[in-house]
């Protein structure tokens, strides 16, 4: 090729040369030469091949036009530090993705920031004729061909610096790798050389400490030293979304006297989902429960657990309302309506502002027309038992003609209790709680209560029972219903922030965890909670962008082992499930293989087992039923598999206990002396 073909970029540091159709066709820095294996590099938009045609070029920069059939822009690659590659759409809003494709040597080894805490490695021993595909939890992958490190990588226009913001395919060929990487096009893409991993991932840590801000939890003021000797999370169940109590604080308070016998690592941090009633229920309420054992019992727990060497984490929701809440009537102004104009939440039967029905479920095959029900004229308590009920299910109840006047009507079934609203039946013949009732399998016992002035008069009533719906499958997320609030409203963050604070100050809570809400949406709520309480460390549920590094200080993840296809294909690569690896690791070795590339992300921010993941050791019927059971060899072996994971993949293990059921059997108290770095037997 003749000297002049070539546009020559210098970057800081190394130089790219690429051809008048944007190939790349060399890459310099200091004594090492880079040249794909194929002279060719390839765009896409939005998957598809484009066609290319030099628009102008520089010293510094040159500027392509990429067409498909439907859609065209400017792609202009330009030099500094890095180089650069800026996209701009002939039509805004008519693309979405755009990418380029480049060959890569067979001794390419590639360094895949894949999830929160997971690196993957990917090397020649992936077969001929395989593939991969993942999203890159920071936005970046390295390639190291022969010690040059190539950081491939993509960075948003501002400080919203989504994570998985863009990807990378991998096909492996005889003689060549064929990387495809992808990027939203609003973003820009950039590719630069370093010496190192270590060198490239500096790099990465200071743009992030400097243009986003974030700090690593050393360098933060007020937190406490006890956080950096976290060795293990447990996981401890309480009361169930529908009021079973796998725990109570005595229980706990046992728990704690034996595993300081057995020599469990100091600062062991006790997650207490359901602490304050059943699971989601309660919002925006904060306290201990009686039927859990009452302040005192809850009291003593807190003590014994500290003066064992324990710390408590509770779970709370910075959005949650509980529909059957006392104080419901002053809480529902700040909930959010879906687009019916409907109370929208999780798990009621309504839908989402996003419409779509959140989490998954499937109607129950069963409704009712009006079936009377009668009390005696003028009663103003009484109860009833409903038709046969054919499974346990959440139901949507219609209850009507009730000749109550100006007063109000209390339904209960079981534990929840929802009112009519003031004086509706004056002007209404029926009224549909909009909130749905949990019905056990067989006849349920209704309680009916009338609040206010009223002679009432019962020979009229009926009610209807319009929708039921039930889990996808047994070990779907199933959880107590919960109403979303708008947590942009000044009000409800104090609120919300006052009660966690209340709580946390009187029983010496060391810290939260803020279940399912977002950082970056959320901000007012989170700057509120730290103003309140500095000294708190914060749990989050993930992050999903790059500066909430900067404000958690634990985070559930997932990344509890080097998942692979086999899972995918098996259906059991899902929040909290426990792949089954035996044929992974004979048939898919070359897809298990962690990477360093994510040893950066302890520094920022101390990684364990989301809720719904730590099955390890004694799972209980729970929260999030995702695996049943713990008999059979398979399951015992994939425990010890994630837990010893754990080391590779730098995140704290999660162990789930059933102590109540269980104690603390030989298997658990093996893992924990494990963990704590005693000698095993």
């Amino acid at each position: 090729m003749k000297k002049e073909e070539f546009v020559k970029i210098d970057a800081e540091g190394f130089s790219a040369y690429l051809n008048r159709k944007g190939s790349i066709q060399k890459i310099a820095i200091q004594d090492k030469l880079f040249e794909p294996p194929m002279k060719y590099t390839l765009y896409e938009i939005d998957g598809e091949l484009a066609d290319v045609s030099e628009v102008s070029s520089s010293a510094k920069e040159v500027s392509l036009k990429l067409s498909t059939k439907k859609v065209s822009g400017k792609l202009t690659i330009s030099a500094g530090k890095e180089v650069k590659m800026h996209f701009e759409p002939d039509v805004k809003g008519t693309i979405k993705n755009v990418g380029f494709v480049l060959p890569l040597p067979v001794e390419t080894e590639f360094h895949l920031t894949e999830d929160f805490n997971l690196g993957r490695t990917i090397d020649s021993d992936m077969p001929i004729g395989e593939y991969y595909s993942t999203a890159l939890g920071y936005n970046f992958f390295l390639a190291n061909v022969k010690g040059m490190w190539l950081r491939f990588m993509t960075r948003q226009p501002n400080t919203f610096q989504r994570r998985r913001a863009a990807t990378v395919h991998i096909s492996r060929h005889p003689e060549v790798f064929i990387v495809t990487f992808t990027w939203r096009v609003e973003d820009d893409a950039s590719i630069v050389v370093f010496s190192s991993m270590d060198e490239a991932v500096k790099d990465f840590e200071t743009w992030l400490e400097k243009e986003l801000g974030v700090k690593k939890l050393r360098d933060r003021p007020n937190v406490p030293t006890w956080v950096h000797n976290v060795k293990l999370v447990l996981i401890i169940d309480m009361m169930r979304s529908h009021w079973e109590i796998s725990h109570d604080y005595k229980d706990v308070t046992n728990l704690a006297k034996e595993l300081k016998e057995i020599g469990c690592p100091k600062d062991t941090l006790f997650y207490i989902p359901g602490w304050n009633g059943a699971y989601d229920s309660t919002y925006p309420t904060y306290g201990p429960h009686p039927d859990l054992g009452g302040e005192e019992k809850f009291k003593e727990m807190m003590e014994t657990l500290h003066k064992n060497g324990f710390r408590v984490l509770i779970h709370t929701n910075a959005w949650g309302v509980d529909p059957c809440h006392p104080d419901i009537d002053k809480y529902l102004e700040y909930v959010l309506k879906d687009k019916n104009g409907d109370y929208a939440g999780f798990q009621t039967g309504t839908l989402t502002k996003w419409g779509i029905m959140a989490p998954p479920s499937r109607p129950l095959k069963f409704r009712t027309n009006r079936i009377p029900f009668r009390g005696a004229k003028g009663v103003k308590s009484f109860a009833f038992q409903t038709i046969y009920i054919p499974d346990i299910c959440e139901a949507l109840i219609s209850i009507g003609n009730l000749k109550v006047g100006d007063a109000r009507v209390k339904f209960t079934i079981d534990r929840r209790s929802m009112l009519t609203p003031a004086g509706w039946f004056k002007d209404h013949d029926e009224y549909a709680f909009p909130f749905p009732f949990l019905l056990k399998p067989g006849e349920n016992k209704v309680q009916v209560e009338v609040l206010g002035d009223a002679k009432p008069d019962w020979s009229e009533c009926w009610y209807a029972i319009r929708r039921c719906f039930i889990p996808v499958n047994p070990y779907s997320t199933w959880t107590y219903p919960i109403l979303f609030a708008d947590t942009t409203n000044s009000e409800w963050i104090r609120i919300y922030v006052d009660e966690v604070a209340s709580a946390v100050r009187k029983y010496k809570i060391d810290a939260i965890h803020i279940d399912a809400t977002e950082y970056e949406w959320n901000k007012p709520t989170y700057i509120a909670l730290k103003e309140k309480m500095p000294d708190i460390p914060m749990a989050g549920e993930g992050f999903g962008t790059l500066s909430a590094l900067g404000y958690w200080t634990f985070a559930q993840g997932v990344g509890q082992s080097l998942l692979g296809y086999l899972d995918i294909m098996r259906g059991t690569m899902q929040q909290g499930s426990i792949p089954d690896r035996s044929d992974l690791e004979e048939l898919y070795s070359w897809l298990n293989k962690s990477s360093p590339v994510n040893d950066f992300v302890k520094d920022y921010v101390y990684i364990y087992p989301h809720l719904c993941a730590a099955d390890a050791f004694v799972p209980v019927g729970k929260v999030c039923q995702t695996f049943p059971s713990r008999l059979s060899p398979r399951c015992r072996k994939e425990l010890w598999n994630v837990l010893r994971d754990a080391k590779i993949l730098n995140y704290i293990p999660a162990l789930r206990l059933n102590y109540r059921k269980f104690g603390l059997d030989e298997e658990t108290k093996k893992a924990i002396r494990e963990i704590s770095g005693q000698s095993i037997p």
